[in-house]
């Protein structure tokens, strides 16, 4: 099993709902966001943490419901309050603007809101139109992901995670994806530059070809290696990491 690489471990108490974080290396401040149903240390578990570091400053939560961070008394976890986590943890560093790279969605919904805190944006695998989550009977339980990660891909998550996940319920589940709104037309007001990566045989694609098409600040690198699908694409750091790195260093050093 993969040791842990825990970093800084710090909380932040964003309006009664406490959020942990973790923080890695020095240089620009570049937040990690992991996806569904999942927490921050999956990002080290597929071998990002490490190679990031070195040239950034990572800042990678557990939003809200997920991981170490609490549920929100309220049960809100829309993707407004997900972003809400996110600038909680930014302002407890004293950080204005940041680089963003997400797995989920809640980095559309950053820039949307708050264009001025994200200074790139990198998304794997999803686009900012509506979406209903489809098969919620076959992803329907903690211990339904957890052998997706580790059964049908290999991927090797710390005991602690493991533990975690398979305490999911199907009501929690269920609570913290709720439908999500469009974000294309708000996320307009956001300027800066946009990297989508994408597996050949994601299920969004539709929406993602769609959303490129009508965007020329974003562009799009498909990754054509063996059968890509959304979930398999975040495992896959070898491939990923290359596209990111040299995204991030031609913005870093364009200014």
């Amino acid at each position: 099993m993969k040791e842990v690489n825990r970093g800084d471990i710090r909380f932040v108490d964003n309006n009664g709902v406490l959020i942990r974080y973790r923080v890695y290396g020095k240089g620009e401040p570049l937040i990690l966001l992991h996806g569904w149903p999942s927490e921050g240390i999956f990002w080290d578990a597929f071998g990002y943490v490490t190679p990031l570091s070195r040239d950034y400053q990572l800042i990678v939560p557990d939003l809200r419901g997920y991981g170490r961070s609490a549920e929100p008394a309220d049960g809100d976890y829309s993707d407004r309050a997900y972003a809400s986590d996110i600038r909680a943890c930014m302002d407890d560093m004293s950080v204005k603007s940041a680089h963003v790279f997400d797995y989920w969605m809640s980095g559309y919904e950053l820039a949307a809101g708050s264009p001025e805190r994200v200074r790139s944006l990198i998304i794997l695998g999803n686009h900012p139109y509506p979406l209903v989550r489809k098969n919620l009977d076959k992803w329907g339980s903690g211990e339904a992901n957890r052998r997706f990660w580790e059964l049908d891909n290999n991927a090797p998550l710390p005991e602690e995670a493991r533990q975690r996940l398979a305490e999911w319920t199907p009501e929690k589940i269920r609570a913290v994806w709720p439908p999500k709104d469009d974000r294309s037309e708000r996320l307009k007001a956001w300027k800066g530059p946009g990297l989508l990566i994408a597996g050949t045989d994601d299920d969004h694609m539709e929406g993602i070809k769609k959303f490129i098409a009508s965007n020329s600040d974003w562009k799009l690198v498909m990754i054509e290696s063996e059968r890509m699908t959304h979930g398999q694409v975040w495992i896959r750091s070898d491939l990923v990491l290359p596209i990111v790195q040299a995204f991030l260093w031609g913005v870093v050093h364009k200014r």
